[in-house]
């Protein structure tokens, strides 16, 4: 198995055990309301496809072993993709300790200048506007109720 199929098995397990998580607390929510679907609704299907979609890549990797020989798949290829989703997971991690804000702050900020490379200045004038843009669309416009850390945002 190549490090190509190894990675596909890898990110299939990943997936597959984080929708099994995402359906089995979305279960806990009503699927419907009085007015149609309710809060779970979203969720249980995402977890679903989720789950269907790490099934293909996980026999994906069983089954067609070999067949991207030559793609020169590396470390290097791999890399960038795994780092940032140990940064999504990070921002999981940190949720409720931080407030969604703030977490979500320090990913774009983590995105911006380390993933991408960019200037220090330019990740912090993207790290405050999207999450400014993010605060006053859902908490002030929508009155969506977001985690808040112990600063209060």
């Amino acid at each position: 198995m190549g490090i190509q199929e190894r990675g596909d098995l890898i990110a299939g397990l990943s997936v597959g055990s984080f929708s099994a998580f995402v359906f089995y607390q979305a279960s806990h929510l009503p699927y419907v309301s009085e007015f149609g679907p309710g809060p779970g609704f979203f969720p249980i299907w995402l977890g679903i496809a989720l789950f269907s979609l790490s099934v293909l890549l996980v026999f994906k990797a069983f089954l067609l072993p070999g067949s991207r020989e030559g793609t020169g798949a590396s470390w290097n290829a791999i890399r960038r993709p795994l780092v940032t989703s140990l940064g999504f997971l990070a921002v999981v991690a940190f949720l409720n300790r931080l407030g969604f804000i703030l977490s979500f702050a320090l990913l774009t900020f983590f995105l911006v200048f380390v993933m991408e490379r960019r200037s220090l200045f330019s990740a912090c004038w993207v790290m405050l506007g999207a999450a400014l843009g993010f605060y006053l669309v859902f908490v002030i416009f929508l009155g969506v109720p977001l985690p808040v850390g112990p600063w209060g945002f």
